[in-house]
C-alpha cells in the first residue's frame, strides 16, 4: 500500500473512537440514517424519535460490494450482513490485499491494479 500510517491516525481523529464500536454493532442489526437526537429526528424523519431503517427493497440496480479485510470502520461480518439484505447483489468482492482498509479505497497508490481493474472488468460493455 502506498499510504502513510500517520495519515490513518490523523484521519481517525475526526471520528470519535467511542463511536466506532457502536457503529459496527449497530450495522449488524440495522442500517439507519444519521441519528440527530430525538428532537431533530422528529422533524427530519416525519415524527419518528429514531431514524427509520433503510428499505433495501428500493435498491433495484445491480450492486457489487468491494471491501477490505483490514478495515477499522467495517468488518467482514458487517459486509456479509449487508450483502444478505441486498436483493440485487451481483457479487461481494474482498480486495486482494491483506492490509487494505477504508482509507485505501481513496488513497492507495496501487488502486488501479487491486481495485479499479476488477471494477472495470465487471462493468457491462458499452457496445
Amino acid at each position: 500500500m502506498g499510504l502513510n500510517v500517520n495519515f490513518h491516525a490523523q484521519e481517525l481523529q475526526f471520528a470519535r473512537r467511542s463511536n466506532l464500536p457502536k457503529i459496527t454493532t449497530q450495522a449488524r442489526q440495522t442500517f439507519i440514517p444519521y441519528n440527530y437526537g430525538w428532537l431533530r429526528n422528529l422533524q427530519k424523519y416525519g415524527g419518528r424519535l429514531t431514524p427509520p431503517p433503510y428499505d433495501f427493497s428500493k435498491i433495484t440496480c445491480p450492486v457489487y460490494i468491494f471491501y477490505g479485510e483490514n478495515d477499522l470502520l467495517t468488518v467482514p461480518q458487517d459486509v456479509a450482513w449487508l450483502a444478505d439484505k441486498l436483493g440485487n447483489l451481483k457479487e461481494s468482492i474482498r480486495v486482494d490485499h491483506a492490509l487494505y482498509n477504508h482509507f485505501d479505497f481513496l488513497w492507495a497508490t496501487d488502486n488501479n491494479v487491486i481495485l479499479y481493474d476488477p471494477i472495470i472488468s465487471r462493468l457491462p460493455s458499452a457496445v
